[in-house]
């Protein structure tokens, strides 16, 4: 069955329901409706009044003026002066006129207690348990603020701060992006019955972990201590070989470095290589002769070039890495060392984990491990930081669900849609250029049908130029295929075309794919259900590789390893986490790469040397895949981690977007790239929103007026379409997909212009907009947010 794991968003939805003016909306949307009545009107009335004013004699001026008044809708005088035929027209147009007038005479008293009440109830969304405990992770000084209030509620933070609020607890409300209580994570569970799907009611249980940050901090001091320095794990780095008369291995920076071979160095690369997971001292004394210290000078050296590695052996997606740390201490040297307060560390974490009460920052377990931490801290050589810092900084937080239930006969049809989905992403593959450029590349280099090893073809990558698919700038473009020299990449041009028409004439692409498209293998799509006239329909969010990316980050947590599925390939992940916590995560395919700088938890035999793949050239299909030879099987690299590609060390990026699924569609690379459009589904599938690209200098500005200035805002979104609740973010002409990863700016803003506090944090966007800005649909638009990660295409 589909693997799956469900992001419950901390808040319902509909809680921002309690934000909203309703009266204030409903006066606002008449003033607008009753304007383009009167508008409309106005116009067959001065057509016919038109008519009538060449032969009105004395009664001309004053039938001038009433034409002049009903085209500037100010309200007619003398109508006593119309002919019969027009009388009762123009009187209804001034009843509407005076209606009106009543509706924007007693706009700004409502709206100013419906917003006075919108406000006070920020504060009691935000005192709900997922906003409060999270906000003293995310935000330590806000949080502080929060609490004055909730101590005395008259006292009303000012603006900015109530601003910030907002920003908080209508993201808890509207979105799913896992960040400590604002939301929660449970495994999916699938059954025969119930409803489409269940969120059980039960709070969720907090668990905390440090930072890997905090445990390279760690690692970097320990080797102060010179017995445990001699007990570091030395290996030659997994990337070396030995080229002609050349040692050949990738440095720091991901750059190919060369050393020329001596009999010195021969032998001390064999000597690495035999000792393969030796310690440090043993090495050094087998390398020693008479001078120990030259000895440690040369390993010394060879570790800073890259050639070789020192690292205590703790896995990096250790569950508890300071319990293990701490057991290597130990084993280390028999005096008195870090054992103790790495233990305590742990023990801490350990500790800190609790079912989520009410959110009080002072009795939440959160607290317990930030003491024990600052505790332990000093006597491990570092120093120590204010808790509301470590906190936020060292400490990562996540809310841990029970199962949500999935009823699957209402699944199925969506499901089978999806399947639909992910073979339709394949030509819409944003690595798909790259890959057909590197099988070029390697039959220009080796020749048609040859298989050159992995890492002469990464050197050879690393000088692509730019404007090249090889090359790292080359999606920056907003249209890279345009004008490619490849037939093959203006054929995939037309082919992405052909198939976004296709679904937007209620069709799925029925064009016979050639076989450089391949089959992506397992994806995990990220989708949001809700419920239809037809049944159960899904919104795709974004999808990328599967083979547990997406849901082993939980499954981690969740102590919940389903086995890997066989397959024809090995799919192999790349063991590190890359300096991030995002990229920690159960094992998930019984495979491991051996790479650079990552101490691996996979047993001697399933760890895969780089050394030994080799790119296969396919001439037939003219692709090319990683092959070793050893085993004889196809290898596909799978990053297991949420961080972005575009991040990880160059030679892991090649790796994986070379070689294995990486996104096929997300918000800021999209299948379907355009700037406006109405939904576009496949199926049961909506793969693209309703969208809106709006200048910001059309949007109207708030000034003195606020009851003119929602009215225009209404009219303004009917208008242009805008729906009453939709997100908004601001889009930038060109920005890098490194920077995209980090860029708050980019990230969407749900806003309801039916709620005056949304309404102002709407300005306050569009006056930090440097361009346009993007406005999608708020789909769906249900009680609660819920987002799951399905695996398709597992089998």
């Amino acid at each position: 069955m589909n693997r799956a794991v469900a992001r419950v968003a901390g808040l319902p939805l509909s809680a921002l329901d309690a934000l909203a003016c309703p009266g204030a909306t409903e006066l606002a949307a008449r003033v607008v409706s009753l304007t383009d009545e009167l508008t409309r009107r106005s116009e067959v009335l001065s057509d016919a009044l038109y008519d009538v004013i060449g032969t009105a004699g004395a009664h001309k001026p004053a039938l001038v003026a009433i034409r002049r008044d009903l085209h500037g809708l100010r309200r007619p005088k003398r109508t006593e002066v119309l002919p019969a035929a027009l009388t009762d027209p123009v009187r209804e147009w001034i009843s509407l006129w005076e209606e009106r007038a009543r509706a924007r005479e007693a706009l700004p008293g409502v709206l100013a207690n419906e917003a006075r009440a919108a406000w006070d109830e920020v504060r009691d969304l935000a005192a709900a348990p997922a906003v409060r405990h999270g906000l003293a992770h995310a935000s330590p000084d806000l949080s502080a603020d929060l609490e004055k209030w909730l101590a005395d509620p008259g006292r009303r933070p000012r603006a900015a701060t109530l601003a910030s609020l907002l920003r908080y607890v209508t993201r808890v409300a509207a979105k799913t992006s896992p960040f400590s209580t604002f939301t929660s994570v449970h495994l999916v569970e699938w059954a025969e019955g119930g409803a489409a799907w269940r969120v059980p009611d039960v709070p969720p249980t907090v668990v905390v972990e440090a930072d890997v940050g905090l445990r390279s901090l760690v690692e970097s001091v320990l080797p102060r201590r010179p017995e445990l320095a001699a007990a570091r794990v030395v290996r030659l780095s997994p990337a070396a070989y030995v080229s002609g008369e050349q040692v050949v291995f990738p440095g720091q920076d991901g750059r190919m470095r060369t050393l020329q071979r001596t009999p010195a160095l021969d032998a001390l690369v064999e000597l690495l290589r035999t000792e393969e997971g030796a310690r440090w001292d043993v090495v050094a004394a087998k390398l020693a002769g008479d001078d120990p210290s030259h000895a440690d000078r040369v390993l010394s050296g060879l570790l800073r070039g890259g050639l070789m590695e020192a690292t205590p052996p703790v896995p990096g997606q250790s569950l508890r890495p300071f319990a293990t740390l701490a057991n290597w201490t130990n084993s280390a040297t028999l005096l008195v060392g870090p054992g103790g307060p790495l233990r305590r560390i742990q023990e801490a974490l350990d500790r800190a984990a609790e079912t989520l009460g009410n959110g009080d920052p002072v009795t939440a377990g959160c607290g317990g491990a930030v003491r024990g931490i600052t505790d332990a801290l000093p006597e491990l050589g570092l120093p120590v930081m204010a808790p509301a810092d470590l906190r936020r900084r060292v400490l990562r937080e996540s809310a841990l669900g029970a199962p949500v239930v999935c009823a699957l006969p209402e699944w199925r049809p969506a499901l089978a849609d999806l399947e639909l989905v992910r073979r339709w992403l394949a030509v819409h593959d944003p690595m798909l250029p790259l890959r057909l450029a590197l099988a070029d590349h390697v039959r220009d280099l080796s020749g048609p049908g040859s298989r050159t090893p992995l890492l002469v073809v990464y050197a050879a990558v690393a000088a692509a130029p730019p404007g090249s698919p090889l090359h790292p700038d080359f999606l920056e473009h907003p249209d890279p295929l345009a004008g490619a020299p490849d037939p093959r990449l203006r054929r995939l041009r037309d082919l992405r075309t052909r198939s976004i028409e296709a679904l937007g004439q209620g069709r799925a692409a029925q064009d016979v794919l050639p076989a450089w498209v391949r089959d992506p293998g397992p994806v995990t799509c990220y989708v949001q259900p809700y419920h239809a006239e037809d049944g159960l329909r899904l919104v795709l969010n974004a999808a990328h590789g599967g083979h547990g990316r997406g849901t082993a980050r939980w499954t981690r947590l969740l102590g919940h390893h389903p086995a890997p599925a066989p397959r024809g390939y090995l799919a192999a992940e790349l063991p590190g986490t890359f300096g991030h916590s995002l990229n920690l995560h159960a094992p998930a395919t019984g495979w491991e790469l051996d790479y650079p700088g990552a101490v691996g938890q996979a047993p001697p035999e399933r760890r895969i040397p780089l050394t030994e793949l080799e790119v296969r050239h396919d001439p037939v299909h003219g692709v090319a895949d990683l092959w070793w030879p050893r085993a004889g099987r196809t290898v596909v690299p799978v990053h297991g981690g949420m961080m972005s590609e575009t991040l990880l060390p160059p030679l892991a990026r090649l790796l994986v977007e070379g070689f294995g699924t990486t996104h096929l569609t997300h918000p800021t690379l999209p299948a379907i790239p355009r700037s406006c459009g109405p939904r576009i589904d496949l199926g049961r599938v909506t793969v693209a929103r309703a969208q809106w690209t709006v200048n910001r200098d059309n949007v109207p500005r708030r000034g003195t007026d606020d009851a003119g200035h929602l009215v225009d805002l209404h009219a303004w979104a009917r208008r242009t379409g805008i729906p009453r609740r939709c997100f908004v973010r601001v889009r930038e002409r060109q920005v890098s997909r490194d920077r995209l990863a980090f860029d708050r700016r980019r990230k969407p803003v749900f806003v309801d212009f039916g709620a005056w506090p949304s309404v102002l944090e709407f300005g306050r966007l569009v006056e930090r907009a440097p361009g346009d800005l993007e406005v999608t649909e708020a789909l769906p638009d249900g009680d609660q947010a819920v987002e799951l990660a399905i695996e398709v295409g597992d089998r």
